[in-house]
């Protein structure tokens, strides 16, 4: 009696901890993609839409600090690597869940059949496909993180350039306020120097080059 009371107890708390990670999640998600999807329509993101599209939302995320780069002089294509490396995570990860699910579809159903120790040879044979996979997964996982960071400060760097470190920093150490941040600066463009024109040295600032606004379409 006292045992399923404590196994009903278990999986009621199992399911409000599932509960909970799932709705914040779907909040996580949408935020973050309709901040995305708002900022890149405004600033002329090619393929803007991606933004509520899983692993390909990093396109938007690299564009956009792709395109605050270039007003400012430096052309990097974030949007490439962070793409691209988000992509062959996604990969990764599909091969590592087709190899498990391949183990224990054949586990189930050979396992009366076989000796201990030849369950063992085949769990090793499998942990040795993983093994690679899961180091370059790893591999990957670190740069794209890196460069996620990288975007992360160019972007709110063009929104709220005052607030640009405590967001990073705090986004960082609490990644749970990032899609909050992120949310809050969907309608923000205080950092975007519309191509802008560097001063030139002895001449009055009202005789400054005027600023243009080159197209900001990515390729």
């Amino acid at each position: 009696m006292l045992y399923d009371e404590s196994f009903s107890t278990f999986l009621l708390v199992y399911f409000i901890i599932l509960a909970v990670v799932l709705i914040w999640g779907i909040v996580s998600y949408v935020l973050r993609s309709l901040s995305l999807f708002e900022i890149g329509k405004r600033r002329g993101v090619r393929f803007y839409g991606l933004a509520w599209v899983p692993v390909a939302r990093a396109w938007v995320s690299g564009s956009i600090a792709d395109i605050h780069d270039r007003k400012l002089g430096r052309n990097y294509k974030w949007r490439h690597f962070l793409l691209w490396s988000c992509v062959a995570i996604f990969v990764c990860f599909i091969v590592l869940i087709g190899i498990y699910a391949d183990f224990l579809f054949k586990l189930i159903s050979i396992m009366d059949y076989m000796t201990e120790v030849q369950l063992d040879n085949m769990a090793a044979k499998y942990f040795t496909r993983l093994v690679p996979f899961v180091l370059v997964a790893s591999l990957l996982s670190s740069v794209a993180t890196v460069l996620l960071y990288i975007c992360m400060y160019k972007f709110f760097e063009s929104c709220r350039p005052k607030s640009t470190m405590l967001f990073l920093v705090l986004s960082v150490l609490v990644p749970i306020a990032y899609p909050f941040f992120v949310f809050a600066c969907r309608n923000w463009d205080d950092g975007v120097k519309c191509g802008a024109m560097p001063q030139q040295p002895g001449i009055p600032e009202e005789v400054q080059p005027p600023e243009e606004c080159p197209p900001s379409d990515e390729q």
